[in-house]
């Protein structure tokens, strides 16, 4: 007995051809036409200026300078972001956050150390990088920007004798300070604008010369004291501790 199967149509050669045009078109088959470009997302980064960066927080601005408090606790992560003002940077409370660079393998640095004075040209080499606290503590920096527009030239005079040079170019002078409690400082001369900062907490006095009344000050970690003008000034330590000060003075 035979059986008789009932075969499937097949479609002509002219359905066939549309049905694979489709099928190409939908995208359902590769297609050298229709490949695909991998980008590389960071090379495509919106990049913000410092100032717009939320981690940033401007504290003090003037004609000669510019601070930025910088914190960020562990696990946070910056913005894409842009530095093209010459820079002293001044560590609060050091630690490892690696810096990264669109387009570039991230590369491990030894962790910042508390205490740590830097200084980077970014007027000549403007720099664009995002961070990232990987450390299990708060980090947190003075980003110091130089906005004088070139040095004058004029030398300044030699620091007083217990203040230690930190760093020094052409552009600034960082002297860093430790008055001991009770102590005052002999009259320090100043060419020009200086920038008086608190590395430890405490209260402390600066004056050309201290008159009978005390006109004391008293700080935390990261306080600024901005003085436009330059001459002499002595610092006398209020506090029952020893103060530790730093001093940024523009060329």
């Amino acid at each position: 007995m035979l059986l008789a199967f009932a075969l499937p149509r097949l479609p002509s050669r002219f359905t066939m051809t549309m049905m694979i045009r489709c099928v190409t078109c939908l995208g359902l088959f590769p297609s050298a036409a229709f490949a695909v470009e991998t980008v590389d997302a960071t090379a495509h980064a919106h990049v913000v200026p410092i100032d717009r960066e939320p981690s940033h927080r401007p504290v003090l601005a003037s004609e000669s300078l510019r601070v930025f408090d910088v914190l960020f606790p562990p696990g946070q992560q910056s913005l894409w972001h842009s530095h093209d003002k010459d820079s002293v940077l001044v560590c609060l409370d050091g630690a490892d956050v690696p810096s990264e660079e669109p387009g570039k393998a991230l590369v491990a640095r030894p962790p910042i150390a508390s205490g740590t004075i830097y200084y980077r040209p970014y007027a000549s080499t403007p720099f664009v990088h995002r961070i990232r606290n990987i450390d299990t503590k708060d980090f947190r920096i003075l980003d110091i920007e130089v906005l004088r527009a070139a040095p004058t030239g004029k030398p300044l005079a030699s620091p007083y004798r217990q203040a230690t040079i930190s760093l020094e170019n052409e552009r600034v002078r960082v002297l860093r300070l430790s008055l001991p409690a009770g102590q005052s400082t002999e009259p320090m001369m100043f060419e020009g604008p200086h920038l008086t900062i608190a590395l430890s907490a405490g209260t402390y006095e600066a004056a050309a010369s201290f008159g009978a009344t005390p006109s004391p000050l008293a700080v935390r970690r990261g306080a600024l004291r901005m003085t436009q003008a330059g001459g002499p000034e002595a610092l006398r330590n209020h506090g029952p501790q020893t103060l530790e000060l730093a001093i940024v003075e523009v060329k």
